[in-house]
């Protein structure tokens, strides 16, 4: 439905975005995921017609946007800070984008309620901006974006100015949202964990440049290099022998070079390796535990609240197949 083919942006001498191409099918999300100034905002902004193209095209149903404004391509923006219209009611701001098509005042009504329930806050309508949190803002800045049934929908950051608890409940309803309204959809962030919930694929981005795109679940899995490993939660990397022994343990194929999660390790009684406890901090469901593994060296792991772990103890470990991945 989107594709964006060799797409380059410069701001003088930098290359903001270097030669990027996506493909996003109708009804899926995308997640173009990086750190803080890799290119990933100006992409969105790219697409949707705010930044001048240097190289490249987007085009949509094999339409090429080449000289289409950004409010001629039937695309709707949310931004990190909702942008709600502070003058008008809840409902209003919902309605914005119908008025503006020439929809019926009773249409416009129905429209709205539809939308409050969708996003869980039915009744809402005549409330006003500035007495809702946060995450009810961004919730009523979701259903203006929806109410205009845009064929695209375009994320920038919608939850980054949340605090995590809320950030995290509101990314799984986003998801139900979206795929309730069979919305196409590509969203920028730079939390892994908040891609991951949201998109079917994910686009990871470094310096401008996509280095690797695929399925949420295989991007997760296999992330193509150690760079991309260590930006999607990956701790540590080993080589040579250290890694074969952590592949032999978790009954995987041998390999020179792994990456490991810390919740790839356990201290389990039943675990296949012997290590020495260096360090432990409790966390809200879990201790972090720093360990010396014979035959591997130092590693970042996990044990249960209940367990007594002092420096110097040793103890047995286990190594997940599923959180550790040959590079």
């Amino acid at each position: 439905m989107l594709l964006v083919k060799d797409l380059t942006v410069r701001f003088g001498e930098t290359v903001a975005v270097d030669d990027v191409t996506l493909e996003l099918p109708r009804g899926q999300v995308l997640a173009v995921l990086g750190p803080s100034g890799c290119g990933k905002s100006t992409l969105l902004r790219a697409i949707a017609g705010l930044e001048h193209l240097d190289d490249g095209t987007v085009s949509v149903d094999g339409q090429d946007l080449a000289g289409v404004p950004t409010h001629k391509r039937g695309f709707a923006l949310m931004f990190q800070d909702g942008q709600l219209f502070q003058h008008l009611s809840v409902g209003d701001n919902i309605a914005y984008p119908l008025r503006l098509r020439g929809v019926p005042a009773a249409r416009r009504r129905a429209r709205v309620t539809e939308l409050l329930e969708l996003v869980g806050l039915p009744g809402y309508a005549d409330r006003r901006p500035a007495t809702l949190s946060g995450g009810e803002q961004q919730r009523v800045a979701l259903a203006r974006s929806l109410a205009a049934e845009p064929r695209l929908l375009l994320l920038d950051e919608p939850l980054s100015a949340l605090d995590r608890s809320l950030r995290e409940r509101l990314a799984a309803d986003l998801r139900e949202i979206l795929v309730a309204t069979g919305t196409t959809a590509l969203f920028v962030t730079h939390d892994h964990d908040e891609a991951f919930t949201i998109a079917d694929q994910v686009a990871v981005m470094f310096r401008g440049r996509v280095v690797q795109q695929g399925p949420t679940l295989e991007v997760w899995r296999s992330p193509v290099d150690e760079e991309v490993a260590r930006f999607l939660g990956y701790r540590r990397v080993f080589t040579g022998d250290a890694a074969r022994v952590l592949l032999r343990a978790a009954g995987l194929p041998e390999a020179d070079r792994v990456a490991l999660r810390r919740s790839g390790v356990w201290v389990d009684s039943d675990g296949p390796l012997w290590a020495t406890v260096r360090h432990t901090v409790a966390v809200a469901d879990a201790q972090r535990v720093t360990l010396e593994v014979d035959g591997v060296g130092e590693l970042d792991g996990l044990a249960n609240q209940s367990r007594h772990l002092d420096p110097g103890d040793r103890v047995r470990v286990m190594v997940d197949r599923y959180n550790i991945v040959a590079l």
